[in-house]
């Protein structure tokens, strides 16, 4: 099969995987092995999702990928029925089982388990290793532009240099969005700000805000046609949610300076 540029991919989840802990994550998750294409099996995480944050996380990871923006590969999964105990993982039309959001383990660490969090002087090292990585402006346009209101330290992972974004489940809004919510002008919640911008210095946020305005170029027709065929996530939304989704990111590009200058805490006039 040729991937195209944002394919999130299909993957069939094997029996046998295991519950995953991790800081008392919300969402029920396990860790198993998945099949894809050509008997490819991979060890990933399993997110047994609703309806529209299976959504949330199938677009995110498709507009993720297209903006450069490292992830763990996603895959859309399905889950034969009996083979695994799901609460709010959607079934498929056939009833023949689930669908879930998929994510190959990266095998790298949480931000969370870097540091000794009784320890200040290691949680600011760590905080001012991310301020420094080159992506993260584009990060701060990509989760202003998705409205993600979860971007805690826990969503993001440390590989060497590299950083990897994870759990867009609280994009758009968060969880239970409505089309009500999507206005496309909101600042809404986002944790970067409270967390991440005490520590980078304000010299460089400007640089930061001219570097996270590149995530536009997807704000429009094509780029959003293309993520949303390559996602899938259309299927697991009503068609006036779905559209309502497409225009809220097409209209948000038009705002998002302000928005990010906000995270930032710097001037719109910066960049």
């Amino acid at each position: 099969m040729t991937v195209p540029t944002m394919d999130v991919g299909l993957a069939t989840v094997l029996p046998g995987a295991t519950r995953f802990n991790f800081e008392n994550n919300v969402n029920p998750t396990y860790r198993g092995r998945v099949v894809v294409g050509d008997n490819d099996i991979r060890l990933a995480f399993i997110k047994d999702l609703d309806s529209k944050q299976l959504a949330n996380e199938l677009l995110a990871a498709a507009l993720a990928t297209a903006a450069g923006l490292p992830i763990p590969r996603p895959y859309l999964g399905f889950v034969p029925d009996g083979d695994l105990s799901l609460s709010a993982a959607p079934a498929s039309a056939d009833g023949s089982g689930r669908y879930v959001f998929v994510s190959v383990d990266a095998q790298t660490p949480a931000i969370w388990q870097c540091y000794d969090r009784a320890d200040p002087t290691a949680y600011e090292d760590a905080c001012r290793r991310l301020g420094v990585w080159p992506k993260t402006g584009l990060m701060y346009g990509f989760d202003s532009w998705i409205a993600n209101t979860d971007r805690h330290q826990g969503n993001l992972l440390f590989e060497g240099d590299n950083v990897y974004l994870i759990d867009h489940g609280h994009a758009f809004a968060g969880p239970t969005w409505t089309v009500a919510d999507l206005d496309p002008s909101k600042i809404f919640s986002n944790k970067l700000r409270d967390w991440l911008t005490p520590y980078i210095p304000k010299d460089q946020r400007d640089q930061k805000l001219a570097e996270a305005m590149s995530v536009c170029s997807l704000a429009n027709d094509n780029s959003l046609t293309e993520a949303g065929a390559a996602s899938n996530f259309g299927q697991f939304l009503d068609a006036s949610e779905g559209s309502a989704l497409v225009s809220f990111l097409k209209d948000r590009g038009q705002h998002l300076k302000p928005i990010v200058a906000d995270a930032l805490q710097t001037s719109v006039g910066a960049a």
